[in-house]
């Protein structure tokens, strides 16, 4: 293959990846790569200024309504459960990880099903990423979670999560 046949080749495989990054803000490409950050590594020195970053982004206008709605969180059976070590972190990634997903696929903003099965895998990368740094950190609903997942069964549960949500609002 000829060299200008080789850039040619690799130019079409590079484009629609510069393409979705020319789409996003640079503030986009840095909530991603936070939020990949925390997904990988959520106990590092960075992990703590990376969340409250986050956070910050969340809240301030007018990046507030892009977020999912609360209910949508399929994590809910980890509130009030005492003091667990990373509690506030595991309850907060999945809209985190949901905003990611969303500047990444805005083609599927609306798809409440893909937007939350986003959050939950997000979370349970954090999850993962804790139990390699603390094998005693474990959780029965994230345990859970993570069977459905490996057997295929996840999105079943999110659904059902979703239709329990829509019956609770309405």
């Amino acid at each position: 293959m000829s060299p200008l046949a080789r850039i040619a080749l690799l130019l079409a495989l590079l484009l629609p990846f510069v393409s979705l990054l020319a789409q996003q803000n640079p503030d986009e490409r840095d909530y991603i790569a936070k939020v990949r950050l925390l997904e990988t590594d959520p106990t590092s020195k960075e992990a703590g200024n990376a969340r409250t970053s986050l956070m910050l982004f969340t809240v301030l206008p007018p990046r507030r309504e892009e977020h999912r709605h609360p209910c949508l969180h399929p994590q809910n059976p980890l509130r009030g459960k005492g003091n667990k070590k990373h509690a506030a972190d595991l309850l907060i990634q999945p809209q985190f990880s949901e905003q990611a997903f969303i500047y990444e696929h805005p083609d599927q903003s609306n798809d409440d099903l893909a937007v939350t099965r986003a959050g939950v895998e997000g979370m349970l990368r954090v999850y993962e990423a804790i139990l390699k740094k603390e094998a005693f950190s474990h959780w029965e609903y994230l345990d859970d979670l993570l069977k459905l997942r490996d057997a295929g069964k996840l999105d079943d549960h999110i659904r059902e999560m979703l239709t329990s949500c829509a019956e609770e609002k309405s």
